[in-house]
Formats: C-alpha cells, structure tokens, sequence
C-alpha cells in the first residue's frame, strides 16, 4: 500500500445529475470542489507512476481525505464533524442530524483504503433540538 489515498469503488460518492445546472453544464460548487481536488488527483497519478514504492498516506492525508469526502457529499452536513486520524483509525466526533447522516460520515471514511478502522462517536441530534 503505497501513499496514494485511493476511494473504494463499488459505489459512486457523487451522482452525476446532482452536479449539473438546468443546461447541463457543471455547476460552480462542483468546479469548486474540482479545483480543490486536482492538486490531490495529480499527486496521486504522479506517485502511481513512480517506480518506487510511495511512502504510507499519513495520519494528517488521511483524515483530509476523509473530510474532502464529507464536504462535496450533499446528504452531510460537515459542519458539525470532526476528523481525527492516529495510526489509520479514524475518529468521527461531533454531531449529525439523523442515523441515515451518522451511518453515511461512516461509509464515506471506509471508502479510503488506507482507514483500518471508523471509531464513530457521532451523535444523532434532529434539526429541532440544535435551533433552541
């Protein structure tokens, strides 16, 4: 296992239509997220053509990773999630809006190959109960 932070793919993280404007074109958010990711992508494809075997992701690449996910995915509200990472757990503390959202912030850190394990001490708090 090398350095590259790779995504799990047996299921897609962001449905094409969500990110497209009534004319079919992408959407500023999605260029945003793009521009964010691509320094990312072409530090993957670089150390996947290297000859050498890249160092292991860090605790630090990881939890970014992790928290990328949480951000362009619409269903979460990151907001309210802390990431941490010590020796490839991840640690999800903080606050959610229901078991769906919990259950998701936990699919979406097992989709980075280098998380050995989701330690989730995500709490469900409904929409009401955070206003007052």
């Amino acid at each position: 296992m090398g350095c590259m932070l790779t995504l799990h793919s047996s299921s897609s993280i962001i449905s094409a239509g969500s990110h497209q404007n009534a004319l079919g074109g992408i959407t500023m958010e999605t260029k945003k997220v793009l521009v964010l990711l691509l320094p990312f992508l072409i530090l993957t494809a670089l150390w996947g053509c290297s000859k050498e075997k890249a160092p292991p992701a860090t605790d630090e690449q990881i939890a970014r990773a992790v928290r990328i996910l949480l951000e362009i995915n619409r269903s979460i509200d990151e907001t309210k999630i802390k990431v941490s990472c010590k020796d490839g757990v991840v640690t999800l503390t903080g606050t959610v809006r229901s078991k769906g959202e919990r259950k998701l912030a936990e699919k979406l850190a097992k989709k980075i190959e280098e998380v050995k394990k989701v330690e989730n001490k995500l709490m469900v708090i409904p929409e009401q109960r955070r206003r007052r």
